[in-house]
Order: C-alpha cells, then structure tokens, then sequence
C-alpha cells in the first residue's frame, strides 16, 4: 500500500483579502498546487482548515484526484455554523462548503477541539 502525501494549505480569510483579487489567486494556487511533485506517483491529500477566503479556494482549486481532509477547529457541524454566522462568508461560499464537505473524493473532518 502506498502512502499518500499531506500537503497543508492555510491562508487569510476575506477580512484580510480582497475578493477582487479571489481569481488571481485561484489561479495562482491551482498552478502551484499541479505543479507538486508526488515521489513514486503518490497519492496527495491537501489538508486545510476550511475557513472562507484562501482556505476554501485551495480546497476548491486542488488537483483532479486529491483527497480534502478538513482540519477544523471545531466539531463540523459547529464549524458550518460559525461559518454561517461570518458576515463576510456569502451563500456561495456557505454551498461550496457543504458540496466540498460531502463530496464523493472522502472529504474527512477532523477537529483538534476537546470537551465539545
């Protein structure tokens, strides 16, 4: 069994950003997302925390046949909830949340939080 490679992706939410700038930077990370090399063919996993801005882009933006692992730093449905309470995270965002959180590729979530 091979092992798949994790590569972590973290980035500044839209309070930090300017959505003017969201497609050059799609465009930016899907470039150098592709141009990873996987030694001996690999598997990638790209791990993020799943926050609106940059998070949610790389995940969105990640190469054919990568898996998404969540890192959330709460459980999900409490992460979907704050997300949904952000005044800068619009409906759109809120949907490629949940279709990236459910997609068929084993999106997982895992959360670090404890006593929740």
């Amino acid at each position: 069994m091979r092992r798949a490679e994790r590569i972590g992706v973290t980035g500044h939410r839209w309070t930090r950003l300017s959505r003017g700038a969201a497609k050059d930077l799609e465009r930016s990370l899907a470039s150098l997302l592709a141009g990873i090399a996987l030694p001996d063919g690999r598997a990638a996993t790209l791990v993020c925390g799943m926050a609106e801005g940059a998070d949610l882009i790389a995940a969105a933006c990640r190469p054919e046949g990568w898996g998404l692992e969540a890192a959330l730093p709460l459980p999900e449905p409490a992460w979907r909830c704050h997300l949904g309470t952000q005044p800068d995270v619009t409906a759109d965002e809120l949907a490629l949340y949940d279709n990236l959180m459910r997609s068929g590729d084993g999106a997982a979530a895992w959360s670090g939080a404890t006593g929740i």
